[in-house]
């Protein structure tokens, strides 16, 4: 389910689509990527950027042959699946899912925002002919970057 996504296409036939990476940030327990961060020489991009600094994306390889999500208790592996099913589905992101240990983290009335989840998809050639006449644009490896 998390890496293989069925859909109808205009023409009745079933299209795959694959999953290539979850990127998550300010979600439950997946607050931004530390590690990429204090990385030398990592490179800030600009739609990572917040009022606080750069906060860039946790991104999570899903790999083609995966077939179980393992880790220790309280690890994140539920928030995981939560943020998969928000992503195909579109339904159930919400302001109150925000991480609390994040420092854009806020109580006050019309402060409060939404957590960022999106992946990259793989794209047939139909597909990304299909993306590339609505303008959109693709990553230079010819996948596709969306969010909810």
């Amino acid at each position: 389910m998390t890496r293989l996504i069925r859909r109808a296409s205009d023409d009745g036939e079933e299209a795959n689509v694959r999953v290539r990476q979850i990127w998550i940030r300010f979600y439950k327990s997946f607050n931004f990527d530390y590690e990429l961060k204090a990385t030398p020489g990592a490179k800030p991009v600009p739609w990572q950027q917040t009022v606080d600094g750069w906060m860039p994306h946790v991104r999570i390889p899903i790999e083609p042959d995966i077939t179980a999500v393992v880790g220790a208790n309280e690890s994140g592996k539920t928030h995981l699946l939560d943020a998969i099913k928000i992503l195909l589905t579109g339904e159930g992101l919400f302001q109150r899912d925000f991480c609390r240990s994040s420092s854009l983290f806020s109580v006050e009335h019309g402060s409060r925002l939404f957590p960022e989840i999106g992946a990259t998809f793989e794209l047939s050639d139909a597909e990304a002919t299909a993306i590339d006449g609505l303008a959109i644009p693709r990553l230079k490896n010819g996948d596709l970057l969306a969010s909810s």
